[in-house]
Formats: C-alpha cells, structure tokens, sequence
C-alpha cells in the first residue's frame, strides 16, 4: 500500500497559533497518526493535546484503550510539566491558585493505526469527543445526501455539535463519554481526522467539502480556503485536519509515498519572530515619538524661557504695566495717590488764598504777587474815595444853590458821610 499524507492547522480568526489548543501527529515508524482538539477553557489544554498525541504516535503497541497504567503515566507528565510552569517567579496568583485546586485539562481524541495481522494489512482507530474519523473508499466519487458509504468514527451518537463534548481529563481516572473503536481491512480510499469545526463542515457539505479538501496543496491554500469558508458555513474556530490517502500498489508493505504534513511547532516559532520583530518596531515607533516629544518639550520650554528673559529685560517704571498679570505695580498706585494728594493740596491753597486765608512759610514769589494784589486795592480805595468826596461837594454846593434845605438834612448827610467813611475804613483794615 502506498500511503500519501498532508495536514493544516489554522487559528480561530483575530488569533494567533500561540492561542491555537488543536494539535496532529504523525509518526511513519509505528504507523500511528493522531489529531486531538485541546478544550479552550480548561487548564493547559495544548499540552494535555501534546502529550495524548505523543503518547499514541510513539507507541509501537496495539492500542488498548483499557490501559489505566499508561494512561495515568500521560497525567503525571501534565502534572509535572504544568507544574513547572506555574511556579516561574513571574506567573500570575490566580494560575497558582488553579493548578492548587485541581483544575484539569480536557481535550477530544481521534488514533489511526495500521497494523499488520493475518498477512493482511488492517486498520484500527478509537475516538472520543466531537473530533471525526471518515474514511471515503476510493470507488465512492459522489456523496451528495447521506453518509451511508462512509465509515466515520466518533463518540457523538448524533451530528448536533455543541461546547459541551467528551473528552479525556488530564486528573480524573473517569473520562467524560465512552471511547469508540473501529477496525477493518485497509483498502484503496482516503482517511479524514478533523477536529471539530471542519467535522460539522463536512458533515454538512458532503460532496462539496471533499472537492474543497482536494485542492489544499500546501499551507498557504488551506488558510486562505479557511479565511474563506468562515465568511460562508464554516465555524471561527481552530482547524486542523489529516488528509491520508491509501492507493493499492499490489503490495503487502506500508510505503510512504509523500509527506506534507505542515509542523505546527514551526509555525509557533514564525510567529514568534514576526512577534519580536514587531514589538521591536514597536519600541523604535515609541522611542521616536518619545524623542519628537521631548524635543518639542525643549523647544517649548526654551520659547517659554526666552520670553521670561525678555520680560526680565524690560525697563522698571511705575508707569509700565504688567499685561500678564493684569495688575498695575504698586509703585505706580503709590505715584497716583503721591499726585492727587498734591492737586488736593493745591486745591486747597487756592481755596485758601481766595477767601483770604495764609498760610505760614509761603513762598516768596507768592508773598510778593499778595502784596502786590493789597497796592492795587488800596489805589481802587483812594480813588473811590475821591469820587465820594467830589459827589459830597457837589452835594454841598447844589444845597447852597437852592437854599431851601435846612441844617437837618445837611447834619443828615455828613452823619451818612461819615458812615460811608466808616465803611469803607472797615472794609480797608480787613484787607
């Protein structure tokens, strides 16, 4: 028999393979091949899918799915490699806390075998959980509406697929559901192991699936042909899937033909240095927009200083005010009060001299000008009094002329003569 193989594995959309739990094995030497699908929320999932596949491909025995011993060796290991990983420096409290309590991994299984007996060459595989064993014999070219054709192998007793499968509990000595196991003779056709979202797939699309599948040649056109599906019936989530073909050579040997089975350990290293490589694009983006932004800092910070020194340099005068602060200085407040007190002070010496009232210790120019002002009202006097002096003789002379006035009222007018004099000789001793 002549054996050709090839096997993808693609994340779930808007992850990485680092959050990918499905896991495949394929080992030529013992003619095992296994596919397992890692329970996203249970503890460890991808290493208990590790060491599940490990475990089966290296294991040149039969399979006996009633070999506690064995399999309690598979969760020691778990529990030793978990452990390890748990107790780094760095690690999280609540992981701690989980592994403390207990917490289990859970993951489906699907084992193929081919194995010799009789002098013929036979296959033989167990299941458990919602991944698929199907195997399409070479003379079946069309299947359109049932399966009836098709061997298929998995511990759903029905094709409704849902988040609560069975599985194999990295702790527990009791699995959840029961295994399934098939065996036959190995004939001419090809072998399907799927973890579940592709399961559902082909289960659904039947004829379409299986043309689809054979046009996955390398890595690249089963990730592309997945980014695809999921816009259309596919489920987002991991992907992995082993395509074994048997053709009959007229031989009673296994011989393997071709082998592209993509590595997914390969795959976490690329992505790991894509990784790397980014976050060191990331720091270099980082520490330039740090650099333009200290820079701009400093320029911002010398602007601000230059106009501190600026503002240092303009001159100090009581008359220049403070525009940032909004607030004239107080020496210029005290110039303004200085100046309003001296125009009330001067106000009031003018007031002052108006109503007659000197001050003592008066300037000599001021003095002067009051003297000044006496001179000229002493000559107004004088001269008033001469009019008034020429009008009594008049007076005096328009009397003597008529005659007719009597002593009385010229006694009359030198007494109001004599008033008016008294008058003015008052008014003159106030000046």
């Amino acid at each position: 028999m002549q054996i050709i193989i090839n096997g993808f594995i693609y994340h779930k959309t808007a992850e990485r393979y680092a959050d990918c739990f499905d896991r495949y094995g394929v080992n030529t030497q013992t003619n095992k091949f296994a596919i397992s699908d890692g329970v996203s929320k249970s503890f460890f999932p991808g290493i208990w899918a590790d060491l599940l596949i490990d475990f089966f491909i290296k294991n040149e025995k039969r399979i006996n799915i009633a070999d506690i011993k064995s399999y309690k060796l598979i969760q020691d290991e778990w529990i030793k490699r978990v452990g390890e990983i748990v107790n780094k420096p760095n690690q999280k409290y609540f992981v701690r806390n989980f592994f403390i309590q207990g917490r289990p991994a859970a993951a489906t299984f699907v084992g193929l075998h081919f194995f010799e007996e009789g002098g013929s060459l036979k296959w033989e595989a167990f299941a458990l959980g919602d991944s698929f064993l199907f195997f399409v014999p070479s003379y079946l070219t069309n299947v359109r509406d049932t399966l009836d054709n098709i061997t298929y192998l998995s511990s759903k007793k029905d094709f409704e697929f849902n988040n609560f499968p069975d599985f194999f509990d990295s702790r527990s000595n009791t699995n959840k559901g029961k295994i399934r196991q098939k065996k036959n003779e190995l004939k001419s056709g090809t072998f399907y192991l799927m973890t579940d979202a592709l399961s559902e797939w082909f289960i659904s699309e039947k004829q379409r699936a299986m043309q689809i599948i054979s046009e996955w040649k390398t890595q690249s056109d089963f990730e592309q042909s997945i980014i695809s599906l999921r816009k259309q019936t596919l489920q987002n989530d991991d992907s992995a899937i082993l395509i074994i073909k048997v053709v009959e050579d007229n031989s009673d040997k296994i011989n393997y033909k071709n082998i592209a089975v993509t590595d997914f350990s390969g795959l976490l290293e690329i992505e790991k240095g894509e990784v790397e490589k980014l976050e060191v694009e990331n720091k270099k983006i980082q520490k330039k927009e740090s650099t333009v932004k200290e820079n701009s800092d400093s320029i911002a910070s010398n602007e601000s200083q230059d106009v501190k020194n600026k503002k240092n340099e303009l001159p100090s005068s009581e008359y220049i005010v403070d525009l940032t602060n909004k607030e004239e200085p107080k020496e210029k407040e005290k110039g303004f009060w200085k100046k309003r007190k001296e125009n009330w002070e001067k106000q009031i010496d003018d007031f002052s001299d108006f109503i007659g009232i000197f001050k003592k210790n008066k300037p000599e120019k001021e003095t002067h000008i009051e003297n000044e002002s006496a001179e000229e009202e002493q000559k107004k006097e004088s001269v008033d009094n001469r009019e008034l002096k020429d009008t009594q003789k008049e007076e005096k002379n328009e009397a003597n002329k008529n005659g007719n006035k009597d002593d009385n009222l010229k006694g009359h007018k030198n007494s109001k003569s004599s008033d008016s004099d008294e008058d003015i000789s008052s008014i003159t001793d106030k000046f």
